[in-house]
């Protein structure tokens, strides 16, 4: 029975090629990683030279005026960190791709946000202090797709 098969004839060949997601695809996910690392990193040289204007005004203290600063650097980081798995688990139900669209969407509205919030004079520091406060923390809510942009990958 066996000296019936006739084994110089090619087996069916499975594909081991991963498919992975098409280009057009690797590029959104690349640059919604590139903008919330660059959402984080490049403000933090500025954000001190952006804030001191509106720190001064209102005459906080040295004290004071590094804890605000400090805040503004860990707000985003810590929105980042407890909303990660927030966005994993929707991107679970609703998609990768729908999720990663919302976030950018985020980034841009709230990184247009920060944009306008340092433009205000500092007669109204509260204010722009708080809108810089709003944008970071959306910023920060809106970056948390880091761990979508992997799924969508692996």
């Amino acid at each position: 029975m066996l000296d019936s098969v006739d084994i110089s004839a090619p087996a069916a060949t499975v594909n081991m090629a991963r498919s992975g997601p098409p280009r057009g695809a690797l590029l959104v996910i690349f640059l919604t990683v590139f903008i919330d690392l660059l959402g984080f990193g490049i403000v933090l040289p500025v954000m001190p030279r952006q804030a001191g204007p509106y720190l001064e005004s209102l005459h906080l203290s040295p004290l004071a005026s590094g804890a605000t600063i400090g805040l503004l650097f860990s707000v985003f980081s810590l929105m980042q960190f407890v909303f990660s798995p927030i966005w994993g688990r929707w991107s679970d139900r609703v998609g990768r791709r729908p999720m990663l669209l919302i976030s950018l969407a985020g980034s841009v509205v709230f990184y247009a946000l920060y944009g306008f919030a340092v433009t205000i004079p500092p007669e109204r520091a509260a204010l722009a202090l708080g809108l810089m406060m709003l944008a970071r923390i959306g910023a920060g809510i809106a970056g948390a797709s880091v761990g979508t942009a992997a799924a969508v990958i692996a």
